[in-house]
């Protein structure tokens, strides 16, 4: 099977740009609460603030969750459970540098 270099037409209707996690990528990572697929969100370069309007910007956005194959209108945010996921990846990243 041929496999593109970005999986992005895979779900053109994604509310998130899908694509391929690169190795050493920061991420970061949570379960849709409705299909229990993993997600990742690549964050490298970004700072908390930075994720968190972007979590708010994606949260408002219709589209199908990658690899779940349902359609939302929004509420990714709750869906997805991103707080959480940004919570604990801030958390253990701030304990690993201490």
């Amino acid at each position: 099977m041929n496999t593109p270099e970005t999986t992005e037409q895979l779900w053109p209707m994604s509310p998130a740009p899908v694509r391929r996690i690169v190795p050493g990528e920061e991420v970061i990572t949570s379960h849709c609460l409705k299909c229990g697929n993993e997600i990742k969100l690549a964050i490298t370069g970004l700072t908390r603030e930075q994720v968190e309007t972007a979590v708010a910007t994606l949260d408002h956005q219709t589209g199908e969750c990658p690899g779940g194959f349902h359609f939302e209108l929004g509420g990714w945010r709750r869906l997805w459970d991103l707080d959480k996921a940004i919570a604990e990846h801030y958390a253990a990243k701030e304990a690993q540098a201490a």
